[in-house]
This record gives C-alpha cells, structure tokens and sequence, in this order.
C-alpha cells in the first residue's frame, strides 16, 4: 500500500523483558562493500539465521494513521520458519497499544529485519500478514498445523494462549557487512535463586531473591532460563524486594 509521512511522531515503550542484552563494539578493520543479493525466497543460510534470532525490528502501516515501527524478541526459537517464505512468531504481551496488530488487521501488510550481530549480515523483507487468534480452537487447530510443518533448527515453547502472526514474504533483500557496529551477548549475568516467596495480600507476592553459591550453580541455557522466569512471573502480580 501507498502511506504518507507526516504529523506529529509518537514513541512508546517495550517491555524490556523481551529485549536480549548485548554488549556492543564499532568493528574493527576496514569494512568491505556490503554485497546485496535480491530473491523471493529465504535461502537456507537466512532460514537458519532467523531460526536463531532473538531480535527482529517490524514495520507497520496503517492509510489514515501512518506507519509504525517496533521491536520484537524472546528466546532463541521464538522466530519459527515454516517454509522458504514463511515466519510465524507469538505475540507476546508489552504495552497494550496494538498498533502492530492493529495495523496488521487493517491493512495486511509488513516489513521484517534481521541481523547477525556478530558477522553484521541482515536481511530485509517485505510481504504480507495475518493473525492466528488462539482463543479459539479452529485458531489453535491451524497455529499447531504450520508449528508441524516448520523447519526451524531451533525451537522454544509458549503459552497456549499465546496469538501468533504469521509473514509470507514477498521481496528479499540481504546484505552482507552491512552494519558498522558488532553486538555480542552479555555473559555477566548474577545468578539468583529464589530464596523465599511472602503472600503480603491477595494476588501480591514479596520474592527474596540470593546469589546461589559457586558450588551449586547449574549450567542452564538461556533458553530454558527465559522461559522458566518468564512463566513464573506471568503468573502472578508480585513486588521485588531486594535482599540485603
């Protein structure tokens, strides 16, 4: 569709929750030219590298109220290649504004971007979308049949509940070098155990929370550890004490 630019520009927050924390550097070296290849279906180099992915950045429009622009992430697996032009991903709960879904039902259209934080290879693509609605169990019946016929080396599990969008991609555009700066994941990380849970009123829990001692600590991947805080804290309203 056709979208015009203009008025005024508004900006909301994500949950930080679903961002992966990477330390940054400028790359050392001279960079090369970037290479830019143009095709209409994901090569297995580009399925494998969404399949990894815990970022991507979408973009949005709507014909009376403009374009939008946001980030989406979770855990290694969250980004599920169903074929060489198919990605499907969960809609996770942030901050209630729907604009991407919203956009989505109108209009039908959206951009995706991906990137290798390390090698500074991304991949662009544009193409057309549509929401599976879960609530409903003819929505679960046909979310469960493109899970099926996934290809995606990783994967990683989520509510039930949980909505998913589902891109076909129309046009592919990917680039290699194309980014000036390298991100690497954090590695440091405090681990904590919960050491104690205090109902302080209904629906209201206090979490002390403790180092766990060098000896004890479990090597745990990051995707499990996503998910087992992510699942516990979705379950209850609580507050954070911090323990002295």
């Amino acid at each position: 569709g056709y979208f015009q630019l203009g008025g005024p520009l508004l900006s909301f927050g994500n949950c930080p929750q679903y961002i992966t924390e990477r330390n940054w550097k400028f790359r050392e070296g001279e960079r090369k030219e970037a290479k830019v290849t143009r095709s209409n279906t994901l090569t297995k180099d580009q399925q494998d590298l969404i399949s990894k992915s815990t970022t991507t950045f979408i973009g949005s429009g709507h014909p009376r109220t403009g374009v939008d622009a946001s980030h989406r992430g979770g855990p290694i697996g969250v980004f599920r290649v169903v074929d060489d032009k198919t990605i499907m991903f969960p809609d996770f709960p942030g901050n209630h504004q729907l604009k991407s879904l919203g956009n989505i039902i109108a209009n039908g259209k959206l951009g995706m971007w991906f990137g290798d934080f390390e090698t500074g290879n991304s991949i662009q693509l544009t193409g057309d979308a549509q929401m599976i609605w879960c609530d409903e169990a003819e929505g679960r019946k046909r979310r469960d049949t493109l899970l099926g016929r996934a290809i995606s080396s990783e994967t990683a599990r989520f509510p039930d509940t949980f909505n998913w969008v589902v891109f076909k991609a129309r046009k592919i555009i990917a680039r290699s070098e194309s980014l000036s700066v390298q991100w690497t994941l954090r590695n440091d990380y405090i681990n904590l155990n919960v050491s104690k849970i205090v109902d302080e009123a209904k629906g209201v829990k206090s979490i002390y929370l403790s180092p766990i001692a060098e000896g004890k600590k479990k090597k745990r991947s990051r995707k499990s550890y996503w998910w087992s805080v992510s699942a516990y804290f979705r379950s209850a309203s609580f507050s954070c004490i911090q323990k002295g």
